[in-house]
């Protein structure tokens, strides 16, 4: 499977020879039929970004309530999670998910995503992210977070600081 760009969506493929590129070889869309150079193989597949896109959404719940473990600030984890990735996702998730966190980098995540999500998608993080420290009020370590987070995937630190501020006044908010 590739992410076609003639389809926008994940589609089966063939290496062929092609002498019009410069390996010799190039990558047919079965769906399609339209030809592109190998390094389309390079990109990750719709479904790699998704499966990357939930675990980041629980990466980033988890590190807001390792930050602060209040209990309001948990079930509005529980809730973000379940809502934006609609999984069965519970309290004892979150928790194994906390400890995942405390001993992990997500930087090559956020990285990834950063240059494969559209802006609605990467926005939509920062506004859950805003939306979960909101439950019990933003502190200085939790503004950090969010505008590291924000910088991590290539938004604009006074877009980062409106998304929060939005989130903040709207309550629960989906990525």
């Amino acid at each position: 499977m590739f992410l076609s760009p003639a389809l926008g969506v994940d589609s089966t493929y063939e290496i062929i020879e092609d002498q019009g590129q410069p390996n010799g070889l190039a990558v047919r869309c079965t769906e399609s039929g339209e030809l592109y150079g190998t390094d389309v193989l390079a990109k990750p597949t719709a479904a790699q970004i998704e499966s990357q896109h939930t675990g980041f959404v629980r990466e980033v719940a988890a590190w807001l309530v390792a930050n602060n473990g209040d209990p309001i600030r948990e079930q509005r984890a529980v809730e973000v999670v379940r809502t934006t990735t609609l999984l069965d996702y519970t309290t004892e998730d979150l928790k194994d998910d906390v400890v995942w966190v405390r001993s992990n980098d997500l930087s090559a995540r956020m990285n990834l995503l950063g240059r494969h999500l559209s802006a609605d998608r990467r926005e939509a993080i920062i506004s859950m992210a805003g939306s979960i420290a909101a439950a019990n009020g933003l502190n200085e370590t939790d503004a950090r977070f969010v505008e590291l987070l924000g910088t991590g995937l290539g938004l604009d630190a006074d877009a980062v600081t409106n998304i929060v501020m939005l989130a903040m006044n709207s309550g629960l908010s989906a990525a």
